[in-house]
């Protein structure tokens, strides 16, 4: 649920003084009666309505710069989130983390994809035989070894012709 503004909290304060209940303060805001709750103790606690101040270091980059991350991944799924690093500047920094990036990522839900070498050539298939103070000769097999050629390949190993 978004936030309150600034405005919408003192014009809740405002309802709230001259009468109206919370859950029409809620209602008419839409947001939970809840929040006007804890909005109105705020206010009889300290006298103000504006966000308390909370912990953690402010966001380095500007919304426009998230919406540019998120949509930059979406053409591209295969990009580096340190290469999206490298284009963006900070709002209070001159480079943006490529850590940053990846966790703006993560929040939209883009999961990175890493491209694939994917094995496509071809392959050697060699049979040999161990046995207790000998060994067979290596045969190279061409194709694929099914049951039968297998059968041949043994005999042939055994019992050459």
């Amino acid at each position: 649920m978004p936030r309150m503004s600034q405005v919408s909290r003192d014009q809740a304060i405002g309802m709230l003084m001259t009468g109206a209940t919370q859950d029409d303060v809620a209602r008419r805001f839409r947001v939970a009666p809840s929040t006007i709750s804890r909005l109105q103790r705020r206010f009889q606690d300290t006298g103000v309505t504006r966000d308390r101040p909370r912990p953690g270091q402010p966001r380095v980059i500007t919304r426009a710069q998230d919406r540019y991350i998120r949509t930059t991944h979406l053409r591209d799924r295969f990009r580096a989130a340190a290469h999206t690093a490298a284009e963006t500047r900070g709002r209070t920094q001159p480079k943006v983390c490529p850590r940053t990036v990846s966790h703006r990522l993560r929040e939209e839900g883009i999961r990175p994809y890493r491209a694939r070498d994917c094995f496509g050539g071809g392959g050697v298939m060699v049979w040999g035989a161990i046995g207790h103070g000998w060994r067979s000769a290596l045969v190279f097999v061409e194709g694929a070894l099914n049951a039968r050629r297998y059968i041949d390949l043994i005999a042939t190993m055994w019992y050459p012709t």
